[in-house]
């Protein structure tokens, strides 16, 4: 179709009629009144109505229309690996190779770091560890993780530290961190990078053994830094400052960073400073400093209260906590996300949830509220993960069991949980089928008296409740309409139409850059361009069923041709490439749909969403 250009109107000036016009003559014709001016006012109005619409057709009619493109709109209920979601491979006390311990001088062997089982490699969920008294348990659910969590250990630098746990003990020293274990930890997330597809969840710890939990002893370094020029920091603060550099050197593939560091396992409890708001408030405003504004801190809610209060003057508990106002987008507020390391052992998730519940002043342990909690979690729209409760799985247990606990990891906008320490819960839910007649019922939450209907999402019939865990944890993304350009001109625009439905229980947390790209049908010629879309406006909803259309989110642009290049005449398909703004190689830790149908291209890292000519 041929474009003409509209003919200039001189009457038509910046979309005003000037009309200068006197009348001298007859103020009556035929005896009646005539208002000329009126009348021709009329009629020029409706010529330029008129012509408006004959002007906005004929821009239309030089695009061709959209059609709906022949892809596959439903879900396919398989393990779909993505950045910064899923079940975590830890490399914890409770794998082969334990914490990565930085050491004082020299390397760590390769094999410390990247051994079994928590390099990244496809197979069945593996539960439980190494451990005397702990047998690996594997689940019939295969599942390929994206993310790796890395207890960094910093026995060797906190004169509190053990160093080791058995015979004669000895204790590291209070003094910074060497180059050398600068280096391993370097070595350790440049192979991450480089030879996996996943994102990593860093938590510097002073006992990543977790050795000090039963004997309730100190690890944190005491005292103030004795480095010239830095006495004015804590061993802590300054720690977390030499780390820095390396935080921002590996944004690109960091999902987020664990506040932890008192405690064993860096947890946060058992320990002196973690029932000290003035710790936290320390600990958290040195963390703001030393992560990436783009990255989370994952903390818990008595930790996040008391950097808070500190912060603006308040006095917050969790008595009142559901009065803190959600944070606004960009503030230092927004970027806390929460850690849970009971999860759903029983109402109070064996304490987690209220940790630090006793350190505010006129604070009492009946302070904490499940709800009040969860509510926060949710305001925060932030990371929210961690561990199953201790102990095996017992349908008894009704916070841990399904479907209860799967409304409680969707309200809360479940981000990831550990692959490892979750006793035999893993295998129980495995063994539970998710039917119809075992999910869409009546549930009664014992904390509050509530009754809540589950989501039974058809989908996963006759599959297994660990098999929708797996894949409801942090976001999942169906492309539900995808319609384009039939043809397009070299000179014109790319306009495409879209909905998308996340129906994961969680949030994409981190930015990512949302990139079209034309890949020549006859040829290996590809050409991005860069759209102005905000995937984590890609929100979840407690109802994931396809059903829910309200749950859909937009996914159209319009890109204009020259952002691509120079782009020769021809077919292309149209893919969609979601990666983080600062990742460094081609095709890793992009985000995948979750659509049936072969529309995924590994090469690119980029989804299929439909085709077009170029002319």
């Amino acid at each position: 179709m041929e474009c003409r250009p509209w003919r200039k109107l001189n009457w038509l000036n910046n979309g005003q009629i000037n009309i200068n016009i006197t009348l001298t003559g007859f103020e009556t014709l035929l005896g009646l009144k005539f208002n000329y001016i009126a009348f021709y006012n009329k009629i020029m109005k409706i010529k330029i109505l008129f012509l408006i619409f004959c002007l906005i057709a004929g821009i239309v009619g030089c695009q061709d229309s959209l059609v709906l493109q022949p892809l596959d709109y439903t879900e396919n209920s398989v393990d779909i690996p993505n950045p910064d979601r899923g079940f975590v491979k830890s490399n914890d006390d409770h794998t082969a190779d334990g914490p990565l311990i930085l050491p004082v001088s020299g390397r760590v062997p390769i094999s410390q770091w990247t051994g079994e089982p928590w390099v990244m490699q496809y197979g069945p969920l593996t539960l439980g560890g190494v451990n005397p008294g702990r047998p690996v348990v594997t689940t019939n659910v295969w599942c390929e993780p994206g993310v790796v969590q890395f207890y960094i250990d910093l026995r060797h630098f906190s004169s509190r530290s053990r160093l080791n746990n058995t015979g004669t003990i000895t204790y590291g020293t209070n003094q910074p961190i060497t180059e050398d274990a600068l280096a391993v930890l370097r070595e350790a997330l440049l192979f991450v990078r480089e030879k996996t597809n996943c994102t990593v969840h860093l938590r510097p710890a002073y006992d990543g053994m977790g050795w000090s939990y039963r004997d309730r002893y100190d690890t944190e370094p005491e005292g103030m830094c004795t480095v010239a020029g830095f006495e004015h920091l804590t061993w802590i603060e300054y720690h977390l400052l030499q780390l820095k550099p390396i935080f921002h050197e590996f944004e690109d593939i960091i999902m987020g960073i664990d506040s932890g560091t008192f405690g064993p396992w860096g947890e946060m409890h058992s320990s002196t400073m973690s029932q000290d708001p003035d710790a936290y408030a320390m600990l958290l405003n040195a963390l703001l400093d030393a992560v990436p504004p783009s990255r989370t801190i994952i903390t818990h809610a008595g930790a996040f209260m008391a950097w808070y209060n500190a912060k603006y003057g308040t006095s917050y508990r969790f008595a009142n906590m559901e009065n803190i106002p959600p944070p606004p987008p960009g503030s230092p507020e927004a970027r806390f996300g929460m850690f849970n390391d009971s999860g759903s052992r029983g109402g109070t998730d064996g304490g987690s949830l209220s940790e630090g519940v006793t350190m505010f002043p006129n604070a009492s342990r009946d302070d904490f509220d499940r709800d009040k909690t969860f509510n926060w979690i949710r305001n925060q729209n932030n990371i929210y993960g961690g561990e199953f409760g201790g102990g095996n799985y017992d349908p008894e247990q009704f916070y841990a069991s399904p479907p209860a606990f799967l409304y409680d990891v969707a309200f809360c906008q479940i981000t990831y949980l550990c692959a490892e320490w979750s006793g035999g819960r893993h295998r129980g839910f495995d063994a539970f089928t998710y039917t119809k007649d075992k999910i869409d019922v009546d549930m009664t939450f014992a904390h509050n008296g509530k009754i809540i209907r589950m989501i039974y999402d058809p989908v996963y019939e006759g599959k297994n409740a660990l098999e929708y865990l797996r894949d409801r944890l942090g976001y999942r993304l169906v492309l539900r309409e995808a319609k384009a350009s039939k043809r397009v001109k070299q000179t014109g625009y790319l306009n495409f139409e879209g909905k998308i439905q996340n129906v994961g229980f969680g949030l994409i947390v981190n930015r990512k850059n949302v990139s079209v790209i034309l890949k020549s049908k006859d040829g290996s010629a590809a050409y991005t361009a860069l759209t102005n879309l905000d995937a984590r406006d890609w929100r979840p909803d407690l109802d994931t069923r396809a059903s829910n259309t309200a749950a859909y989110r937009d996914l159209s642009f319009s890109i204009n041709m020259s952002d691509f290049g120079s782009l020769p005449a021809g077919d292309y398909d149209i893919y969609l490439k979601i990666n983080d703004p600062k990742e460094t190689t081609a095709n890793k830790r992009s985000i995948r749909f979750a659509n049936k149908g072969n529309n995924w291209n590994a090469d690119l890292g980029a989804n299929l969403i439909g085709s077009t000519t170029v002319r």
